[in-house]
């Protein structure tokens, strides 16, 4: 850990999922727009994640992958289906606009993808060490899409 708490690593990704959400904003915003079928899923996408900050308390969000020390372990609400509510809505999300950004858009959703698939398999790693109650959650939820995967 660094100071504040906040190792390298995970600020790095942090840094770079922020950059891939304004590159995919700026590649597919046109084609957003200009395509309707897109909008519900930019919507659907929101309101998961949004669904995510609210059963997590704001008070307890954190960006970086590495648990707060006051963090609780929360499984009700949304993260009774998933484990990563807010990465599984960022990548819907985003998704429509790397559909409206073309191969350019493609690629820099799958760099986010990877980016979001470290920082969850960090979280995950530290919650295992840090609370016993976690491997049970993880065998009754998914991480990104519920039932699935």
């Amino acid at each position: 850990m660094a100071r504040g708490g906040i190792s390298w690593l995970g600020g790095g990704l942090v840094t770079a999922q922020v950059t891939c959400c304004c590159l995919l904003i700026w590649l597919g915003w046109r084609g957003v727009l200009g395509t309707v079928w897109l909008w519900p899923g930019v919507i659907a996408g929101i309101g998961v994640s949004v669904a995510g900050v609210r059963a997590m308390r704001l008070s307890r969000l954190k960006i970086t992958p590495e648990p707060g020390e006051q963090a609780a372990l929360v499984d009700s609400g949304i993260y009774s289906h998933i484990r990563h509510p807010m990465y599984a809505g960022l990548l819907l999300a985003f998704g429509m606009f790397a559909i409206g950004g073309g191969i350019p858009g493609g690629v820099t959703w799958l760099v986010l993808f990877l980016v979001l698939w470290a920082k969850l398999s960090i979280e995950e790693r530290l919650w295992m060490r840090r609370d016993p109650a976690y491997a049970g959650y993880c065998a009754r939820t998914r991480r990104l899409i519920p039932g699935l995967w």
